[in-house]
């Protein structure tokens, strides 16, 4: 049995910035909890590694080391049968938890090029776009924190 597509659907609650980084809460119906985060790069680092636990999105590329364990197998990894992994919270819970500052769904489809690409919805201006690398999707989010006053004008925000 295959895994759910939604299975990397995250939502991100943003509560506060501090030097242009974004403190909050993350939340995925398969993670075993809710993860508090300080800055994208603990964003990114969980949801790597999540997805690395799971086989899904896999990566294109294997990681490169100098120093090599002997045990450590360099293989691609097969994604993990839907059977084996537990879903711990409610898809309801989605609707429930808000950031003070921003709120986004977000959704990684791949990881090809060493970055991700997928889509990211901004609840509070109910607006969507796709990304197609981390880079791209950190900009758009540090924008929607930034602007949160509504702004007509959103770089790179579509209308839905």
């Amino acid at each position: 049995m295959l895994l759910p597509s939604m299975v990397t659907k995250t939502l991100i609650c943003v509560d506060s910035t501090d030097d242009f980084e974004f403190n909050g809460k993350m939340f995925n119906s398969y993670f075993s909890r809710i993860y508090e985060f300080r800055g994208v790069m603990e964003i990114i680092g969980i949801m790597d590694k999540f997805f690395d636990s799971i086989g899904y999105p896999q990566p294109y590329y294997s990681e490169r080391t100098f120093e090599r364990k002997k045990d450590e197998i360099t293989t691609r990894r097969e994604p993990v049968d839907a059977q084996s992994i537990t879903k711990h919270f409610d898809e309801k819970y989605y609707d429930i938890y808000t950031g003070r500052c921003a709120t986004f769904m977000l959704q990684v489809k791949y990881r090809k090029n060493a970055t991700w690409q997928g889509s990211v919805a901004w609840r509070e201006a109910n607006r969507s776009n796709d990304f197609r690398s981390t880079l791209e999707l950190i900009k758009l989010m540090d924008f929607a924190v930034q602007n949160t006053n509504g702004q007509p004008v959103l770089y790179g925000w579509d209308i839905n």
